[in-house]
């Protein structure tokens, strides 16, 4: 009897015993697990520290990129601005050269017409005046020929005239008028020469 109470105290001390430390692992488990949770939940939020510091250095090289490629792009443009800028500016002095070339040109091209109208004026002129001078030197010489024949028809009329007073001076009155149709102008009554129509 006394044996079975002691037993069953044993049993039920053990019982008891098993109990408590069942409870002490259950509690050091949901310790444990309660650890671990809070393991996992803070690793929870440091990896979604993680992901979201990935992500803002991921936008920030992002956004940097675009700045960058802004960047470039307005460096590129301007590039192409400078160059477009030269271009014209190079089509306008090459317009502005050619320009001058053709008013140089143009001036060179009317200065020698100029001096081909000019020297053809000059040699018109030129012919024109020898043309005149040798009209001139023709009329000239056809004034003094026609002077010379005028002199020596004078000259011949007065030889004539001469001989025909001298004829009529001395011989008749008849003969006188006989070798010039002068004489008969010439005589006055009494058959003779009156002094005063001799001019000789």
């Amino acid at each position: 009897m006394a044996r079975t109470i002691l037993a069953e105290k044993r049993a039920r001390k053990a019982a008891e015993d098993d109990a408590l430390r069942l409870y002490n692992r259950v509690r050091q488990l949901q310790k444990e697990e309660d650890r671990a949770q809070k393991r996992i939940t803070e690793t929870k939020k440091k990896a979604k520290e993680i992901i979201r510091l990935r992500e803002r250095n991921e936008q920030k090289l992002l956004e940097k990129e675009q700045r960058r490629q802004e960047q470039a792009e307005q460096v590129e443009e301007q590039k192409l601005d400078n160059l477009k800028a030269k271009e014209e500016a190079l089509r306008h002095r090459i317009e502005q050269e050619n320009k001058v070339y053709l008013d140089k040109l143009d001036v060179v091209q009317k200065t020698k017409e100029e001096r081909a109208e000019i020297e053809r004026m000059l040699a018109e002129s030129r012919l024109l005046a020898r043309k005149e001078a040798l009209e001139q030197k023709d009329n000239i010489r056809k004034q003094q020929e026609d002077a010379r024949r005028k002199i020596e028809t004078l000259k011949l009329q007065k030889l004539q005239s001469v001989s025909s007073r001298v004829l009529c001076v001395g011989g008749t009155v008849g003969g006188c008028c006989t070798q010039t149709g002068t004489a008969a102008s010439m005589w006055e009554g009494g058959g003779r020469i009156s002094p005063f129509h001799y001019t000789g």
